[in-house]
């Protein structure tokens, strides 16, 4: 690149020199002869350039520098390795900032929506909100589910915000409008259906789901309608959308802070989490 830059450099100056010299005197229409002497200049200083480097054709020039580096590529592999490093590490750090610029622009859908079923601390008292994207016939999202309570019962300033997102067939898409809809009825009795529903490992179809919910103390058939509503669709909705922003594909995903974790983790993982969002 360097030496491009020496032979341009040669060029525009000759050229400039060449013309100044030949248009004084030209008083009536200098505009030929100044075309004619950057043409000359031109040609005389690649002439002499690419002859002070052995060549004597561009691409010969462009031969010698693709050699060059062909060259060194063979000598030294570990250059190709480094910069492809470099250039992956760059990459994620590009798509992390991204990621936490999707998660501040969402903050609100995140955790601010009366929909969404809630644990631990209120919005007034919790000084960090951790979101759980989730599905009840998620196996990984079950397991969670222990640790997820536990990170709520133990830290007072901790609120949880559960973010229905089925994503595993049509008896999920049930699950979490029965589970939508016993929130809205009633919110202070919603835990005991979430932890029944998560522990749950038979059908997930409308009639076991109601049951569930008669269990827990909700009127069915309440449910039965509330779950049909439009109202509960959008919010589905909603979810998918916010998902996507974010890069979400699969359950359980948590975001904490402003960073994403995808898989489920441990109760441990999740107090580093919160810990470095304080701190952050």
């Amino acid at each position: 690149m360097r030496m491009l830059h020496v032979i341009v450099s040669a060029v525009v100056g000759g050229a400039i020199g060449f013309a100044a010299s030949h248009t004084v005197s030209q008083r009536d229409d200098p505009a030929p002869m100044v075309a004619a002497a950057v043409k000359q200049a031109v040609k005389e200083a690649v002439d002499q350039r690419f002859a002070a480097l052995d060549v004597e054709t561009a691409a010969d020039l462009e031969g010698k520098i693709s050699g060059g580096v062909a060259q060194f590529l063979a000598d030294s592999p570990e250059a190709v390795v480094a910069a492809l490093e470099k250039y992956q590490a760059n990459e994620q750090a590009r798509e992390a900032e991204q990621r936490k610029d999707a998660v501040r622009n969402l903050s609100s859908v995140l955790t601010e929506q009366a929909a969404d079923p809630v644990l631990g601390a209120d919005a007034a008292t919790a000084d960090i909100t951790v979101v759980e994207f989730f599905d009840y016939r998620c196996g990984y999202c079950k397991r969670a589910l222990d640790g997820v309570v536990a990170l709520a019962d133990e830290d007072k300033k901790i609120r949880v915000v559960l973010k229905e997102f089925p994503i595993l067939g049509p008896d999920s898409v049930t699950a979490a409008r029965v589970s939508l809809a016993t929130n809205k009825i009633n919110p202070s009795m919603h835990f005991p259906l979430h932890e029944a529903l998560m522990r749950h490992r038979g059908s997930f179809d409308e009639t076991t789901l109601l049951g569930l919910a008669a269990a827990t103390g909700y009127d069915p058939l309440k449910v039965a309608e509330m779950m049909k509503s439009e109202e509960i669709s959008a919010h589905i909705r909603q979810t998918y959308e916010a998902a996507e922003a974010l890069g979400i594909r699969g359950t359980p995903a948590f975001v904490i802070g402003d960073e994403i974790i995808p898989g489920a983790i441990s109760k441990s993982a999740m107090q580093d989490a919160v810990r470095a969002a304080r701190a952050g």
